[in-house]
């Protein structure tokens, strides 16, 4: 599908595992994104698709608890993944992100008590990273991996513009860094 001059989002997916694919996604609306989750239950599966134009080059990914299955593949050159809220990994929760994806956000922090497996390659990396077009050290907070974690891995992984204020009150102090690793 081609999707030229909206002023809306493109394709908005609630709780569903369809597949995206091929799609382009050209001059949508000032805030709008081509594709937009309005759950973390069931995602589709993406891949090829391409935004020009206006608007958000992206997935929109709500912030909330996951306690099943998320997998982040690549939607295609060019779309990343905006996390809008912070996201908390149950212990029976999985995240596997694929090689070449791309996550942004602003002011938020992902607590990890179940396993993220980020196996980017040297050719492409898997990039959490700012969502400002202009970014700064410490535009978002970064990860808290707790003790049930240690199942989790990053391979060829980079964490960018990360480290905002602290990660929370753990382990009888603040923390300030991008990635905290709580015994695991």
């Amino acid at each position: 599908c081609r999707f030229i001059d909206s002023a809306a989002h493109g394709i908005e997916v609630f709780d569903s595992q369809a597949v995206i694919t091929g799609n382009s996604f050209q001059n949508m609306g000032i805030a709008a994104y081509p594709i937009v989750f309005d759950t973390l239950s069931k995602v589709p599966v993406m891949a090829g698709d391409s935004a020009s134009g206006t608007g958000v080059r992206g997935i929109a990914v709500p912030g909330g608890i996951l306690s099943g299955t998320l997998r982040w593949n690549k939607p295609g050159e060019g779309l990343a993944y905006y996390l809008l809220g912070e996201l908390s990994l149950e212990e029976t929760a999985a995240w596997p992100i694929d090689a070449g994806v791309t996550a942004k956000t602003i002011n938020q922090r992902v607590t990890i008590s179940g396993t993220v497996i980020a196996l980017g390659t040297p050719a492409e990396p898997v990039v959490f990273t700012s969502s400002r077009e202009t970014p700064a050290a410490g535009v978002w907070k970064g990860f808290y991996f707790g003790r049930s974690a240690g199942g989790s891995e990053f391979r060829n992984v980079t964490v960018s513009f990360g480290g905002q204020d602290n990660l929370g009150f753990i382990r009888g102090g603040y923390r300030f860094c991008s990635i905290f690793l709580d015994a695991c």
